[in-house]
């Protein structure tokens, strides 16, 4: 886990998060594929750029993954 920051701002999201998850992941181009097939989604607007990205699980909870520093 990294340090906290606010959770994304995302399209999908209706109601406040009691609390948001960071993922770190060695690969994260093949850690974000895995996601996808087990039902998460990427939301188009990625406010993270090319140092995080924002997955939504099948709830619509947004959580991030990221690269291993």
């Amino acid at each position: 886990m990294t340090a906290r920051r606010p959770a994304p701002r995302t399209h999908a999201r209706k109601r406040s998060l009691s609390f948001h998850m960071d993922f770190s992941f060695p690969r994260v181009d093949v850690a974000e594929k895995r996601l996808l097939r087990m039902g998460a989604t990427k939301p188009a607007h990625q406010p993270g750029g090319k140092h995080w990205t924002v997955l939504l699980d099948p709830s619509g909870q947004p959580f991030c993954i990221h690269g291993t520093y």
